[in-house]
């Protein structure tokens, strides 16, 4: 089950607002990409245009070019007001309902990606995209753990502590046979190796799982754990943002906070299938203690 488990953190996508909003960002700046150095001197209007599969290729004298369609990348003609790149963008930030704000109270919005940023996702630097409700990226699985993962996740700890758990157990209680009976034939170097590391193992294990495992209860992720919330506030007469530490309205009560991650259905929830109830955009939220925050700075 560990191994499983495992594999599903690896090889699972923890989800990404690229994923929603279709396409690789805009990628603003590499429109075009030139194939061979172009002669300003050339014959612009001998052009001629050809198409291999996509993007289409410009022909300009006997120089190549590679040029993006716009409408290709999502982005439209700047000169049509309908698909400019500022009508693109308008309609992408208009695209998540976000309570999580920068600083300065204007929508979190992710410069490499080209894509607003929803609640609780984060941009990866190692997997170089966003990820929904991103926890962490961790090393051992070379992913990002994340929305749709991040029970797998868990059940990787859960299922990896028990194991070394058992390990731990069932060699001590040899190693305390060899010196209750005087058999000091049955002792060796590997059994005391085998206590020791199980035992290093388990204790950082316990550790790390119950960590997790009470990160679920209270509905928070790693990330969030560190940085805190900037929420927005919905009563334009107040202060724009309130930054808290400690006040996350995402905490809906345990058995809520714990159904979204493991799903509703008791029984699958050693299982590492995720049961995926959203999106990964929107989340619930306590709405008396939301709006008790601005209520009580005001």
């Amino acid at each position: 089950m560990a191994l499983w488990s495992y594999l599903y953190c690896v090889f699972r996508k923890p989800g990404s607002p690229l994923d929603i909003l279709g396409g690789e960002g805009q990628q603003r700046g590499k429109s075009y990409a030139p194939l061979s150095n172009r002669d300003e001197h050339d014959d612009v209007e001998a052009a001629e245009m050809r198409h291999i599969g996509s993007p289409a290729h410009v022909m300009v004298g006997e120089d190549e070019f590679e040029v993006v369609v716009p409408d290709e990348m999502g982005i439209g003609s700047e000169h049509d007001p309908a698909t400019s790149t500022a009508a693109v963008d308008e309609r992408r930030a208009g695209a998540f309902e976000c309570l999580l704000v920068k600083e300065d109270g204007s929508q979190r919005y992710c410069k490499e990606c080209c894509v607003p940023k929803p609640d609780r996702s984060h941009h990866c630097s190692s997997c170089n995209k966003c990820v929904l409700r991103m926890d962490h990226h961790c090393p051992w699985i070379n992913n990002c753990v994340g929305h749709r993962n991040h029970k797998a996740f868990i059940l990787f700890l859960l299922w990896s502590m028990i194991y070394v758990i058992f390990t731990c157990a069932t060699s001590i209680s040899k190693l305390i046979h060899v010196f209750t009976t005087d058999d000091l034939d049955a002792f060796s170097f590997n059994l005391l190796f085998m206590v020791i590391t199980s035992g290093v193992f388990s204790l950082t294990l316990v550790m790390f799982t119950s960590y997790h495992v009470y990160l679920v209860s209270v509905n928070l992720t790693t990330l969030e754990s560190l940085k805190g919330f900037t929420y927005r506030n919905p009563d334009p007469s107040g202060p724009a943002v309130i930054k808290e530490e400690s006040t996350n309205i995402f905490d809906v009560g345990f058995r809520q906070n714990w159904r979204e991650v493991f799903g509703t259905t008791w029984y699958m929830w050693f299982v590492p299938l995720t049961e995926i109830h959203s999106d990964g955009t929107q989340f619930p939220y306590n709405a008396s203690k939301y709006y008790s925050l601005f209520s009580n700075s005001q």
